[in-house]
């Protein structure tokens, strides 16, 4: 998966209430005034403002994840696993195995890590991209920009040889299809897909389809908001003498 493409994906990953779990205790707040795009079911449109509400109270988040890259070329899956964590702007995914990987999207920019290469690799997100990323959790205004919103069903995740859903059945979970509707939003994703429990609100799933046909399915578990942790730890940190890398441009240079 393209550097871009993992962008793409969290984005929409965490705007939708990632990773935004509903707080049972306390009242969601009032939706925003939000004008539902033309082509939006109604009542798709009011549980995603929903959503969209609690995810404005959110400023920390953890959860672990596995994630499946289904490709045309290879019998089985590529398969990876590791954590995610949200603090303020600040989104940090570090993938554990089968191969440590540390990627962190801030604002307009994304870095990726890589330990056993010593290699941070740093791209510039250009205006629709970094306006997605400029919060962890973007809103839906923002996203209405960029991609449309369609409803789907949990079986559209069983497909590409991925294993059945478990969890929630079919009539307490939401389904949601999100196609690109900025020409230069094609580029990295052709739809992404999520599913979210109806009865706590957060994501248990979400597959992305990038503009080759790959395809990139994440199953979230162990969602904790307000995790209790350091929020200057989501940072990257990189040790002396590490080798820095555009690859989408700019020279090259070593921090330390």
């Amino acid at each position: 998966m393209k550097p871009t493409d993992v962008v793409v994906l969290a984005i929409a990953v965490a705007a939708l209430g990632a990773i935004a779990p509903a707080i049972p205790a306390i009242a969601a707040p009032p939706a925003t005034a939000t004008s539902r795009p033309n082509g939006v079911d109604p009542d798709l449109w009011r549980q995603l403002t929903e959503i969209d509400a609690r995810a404005a109270r959110i400023d920390r988040l953890t959860c672990d994840f596995q994630q499946q890259k289904f490709t045309a070329l290879l019998k089985h899956p590529i398969v990876s696993q590791g954590t995610v964590r949200i603090a303020g702007p600040v989104m940090r995914w570090d993938t554990i195995e089968p191969e440590p990987s540390v990627l962190v999207i801030e604002q307009s920019q994304a870095e990726i890590y890589y330990p056993s290469e010593k290699t941070l690799e740093v791209y510039d997100l250009g205006p629709q991209l970094g306006q997605l990323a400029a919060s962890p959790l973007p809103r839906l205004d923002v996203l209405a920009r960029y991609f449309t919103f369609e409803r789907a069903t949990p079986a559209d995740f069983n497909s590409a040889g991925a294993a059945p859903l478990a969890g929630p059945s079919e009539n307490q979970s939401l389904a949601v299809r999100l196609k690109p509707v900025d020409p230069n939003m094609t580029q990295y994703a052709k739809e992404v897909l999520v599913l979210l429990d109806r009865t706590h609100g957060f994501i248990t799933r979400a597959r992305m389809t990038d503009a080759d046909g790959d395809r990139t399915l994440i199953t979230f578990t162990n969602l904790v908001a307000g995790g209790n942790f350091d929020a200057a730890s989501v940072r990257m940190t990189t040790p002396s003498g590490t080798k820095v890398v555009h690859p989408l441009g700019a020279a090259g240079s070593s921090r330390g």
